[in-house]
């Protein structure tokens, strides 16, 4: 797993490094530290890509989510976690709408920073209390989506986005739910045609608005 920094932070460098040698994760290394956006971007261009893209919140006065998003324009399938060290839940959404897969507390443990890091390789995004918080917020600003959209929903697709919202892969979720794979593959690709969403942040804010799932949804076994 190749990981980069994008912010001015030698010692959270540092810190991840300490986590990855005490951890003995030989697979896992950081590729580069940038902090400068044009350089962040320009290594993108050059396919210089990681498997995780680690964003400092808020650095200097650099607008992150204009920078998130450029980045994602370059290379769509990279996984952002943000490192906040602010409990704003708007900004926080912004980051997500911009295409920021989770957001993990910069006071965190670097140890759990790594797990969540290695998560994001294996799923679309990292769903925890910052993500759900921000998600709420804009539901009651009413800021996500201002119509409905035709939505092709039944109960296997509701099984399916409880699945997603307990951070399950497509193929997990197939397995739990004794389903095909390509069944599975293919409810979420309606779900992304119907709702008009660009990643999976979206298809779970149009099931929290619809009360499709709850936020503290726990799969029985």
């Amino acid at each position: 797993m190749h990981l980069a920094v994008y912010g001015d932070s030698f010692f959270l460098v540092q810190s991840v490094k300490r986590a990855i040698v005490f951890l003995q994760l030989r697979d896992v290394n950081v590729r580069y530290k940038v902090h400068e956006p044009d350089a962040l971007l320009e290594s993108l261009r050059l396919k210089n890509i990681p498997d995780v893209l680690i964003i400092l919140y808020p650095f200097f006065t650099l607008a992150s989510a204009q920078v998130i998003e450029q980045a994602i324009a370059i290379c769509p399938q990279l996984k952002i976690l943000i490192l906040s060290s602010v409990s704003d839940e708007e900004a926080h959404f912004n980051l997500v709408r911009q295409g920021a897969c989770g957001i993990v507390p910069a006071s965190a443990n670097m140890y759990h920073v790594v797990d969540c890091c290695r998560h994001l390789t294996e799923n679309e995004y990292l769903s925890n209390e910052c993500l759900t918080a921000s998600m709420f917020h804009a539901l009651r600003k009413d800021d996500f989506r201002k119509d409905d959209f035709p939505v092709r929903m039944n109960e296997r697709k509701i099984k399916i986005l409880n699945c997603l919202w307990n951070e399950m892969t497509h193929k997990q979720s197939a397995t739990f739910l004794k389903l095909k794979l390509k069944i599975v593959d293919n409810d979420i690709q309606e779900l992304h045609d119907d709702i008009g969403a660009k990643n999976v942040t979206g298809i779970l804010k149009y099931a929290l608005k619809h009360h499709l799932l709850n936020p503290v949804y726990e799969l029985a076994g």
